[in-house]
């Protein structure tokens, strides 16, 4: 099971909403606009986050979910053993 969580309302998130939108027919995947209070629950049961948040760098390593980052949003942060960096180029990431 894929839980996925719309993005803030950042510059071109339109984008990320729409491709959401296209799996969410997925038997596979559970979509939420947001959790709230309810994320760290859900983040704790996790095997691994994808994405370009803060909390893949702050909240995933507390909880022991190891975090896939991409892109360089975070650059500079001070990051755990457990958070991956990727680049976030189309051909190098498959989901």
């Amino acid at each position: 099971m894929k839980i996925v969580t719309y993005p803030n309302p950042d510059i071109n998130n339109q984008i990320i909403i729409d491709k959401i939108k296209d799996r969410a027919d997925r038997s596979d995947y559970k979509i939420f606009k947001y959790l709230g209070s309810e994320y760290p629950k859900f983040l704790k049961h996790c095997e691994f986050i994808v994405g370009n948040t803060s909390s893949g760098i702050i909240e995933a390593p507390s909880l022991k979910t190891i975090s896939i980052n991409l892109g360089d949003r975070q650059r500079g942060r001070m990051k755990s053993n457990s958070v991956i960096n990727s680049p976030i180029e189309k051909q190098v990431i498959k989901i």
